[in-house]
């Protein structure tokens, strides 16, 4: 086929540091148990860039806005990204560290948008959730934050893959 490796884009480098693949960190890390084992990570830049996007929407500029239109912005960006990442290591923890930190902005947004109401009065707006009563979440009327700790988090599951049918098998002549 004429491929070669290009010096510019190849890294060889050690599992045990990791590589970042499809915006997601590979590596092996040392089980008690078990020894080696790999690793799908988020990596802290991505955690970082949905906190910096998150800020941006809960900026001073954005006041006007009503909370289920600031709601209705953010969680399709949680959503998206809670779902890209809940295959990874650790994902739960990520999740409800993130949930928290979206949680604070939302009430410093609403601190900013409401300068001379009581603290304690805009908690009013932090109520049970519909679909889980035991969580409660910013809300008004039947738009509600979109919870990542919600998200089922679970290893990926390759049992559905097959071997490919234009793959040779052992004895067939090459394509």
């Amino acid at each position: 086929m004429g491929l070669e490796l290009s010096i510019e884009k190849t890294r060889v480098s050690d599992l045990k540091e990791g590589f970042q693949f499809l915006s997601q960190r590979v590596r092996y890390k040392w089980h008690g148990r078990f020894g080696y084992m790999p690793r799908i990570e988020i990596p802290p830049s991505k955690r970082a860039d949905l906190r910096h996007r998150v800020k941006q929407l809960t900026a001073r500029n954005t006041t006007h806005w009503s909370l289920p239109q600031l709601l209705q912005r953010l969680n399709p960006l949680l959503r998206g990204w809670g779902n890209y990442y809940r295959f990874c290591t650790g994902a739960s923890r990520q999740f409800s560290t993130l949930d928290f930190y979206v949680g604070d902005c939302i009430w410093r947004w609403l601190m900013k948008k409401h300068k001379h109401l009581h603290r304690k009065r805009t908690r009013l707006v932090r109520v049970p959730s519909l679909l889980r009563p035991t969580r409660k979440v910013w809300r008004e009327g039947r738009t509600e934050q979109f919870l990542l700790s919600m998200l089922r988090v679970e290893r990926f599951r390759r049992g559905w893959m097959r071997t490919p049918a234009y793959i040779c098998v052992p004895g067939e002549p090459d394509a």
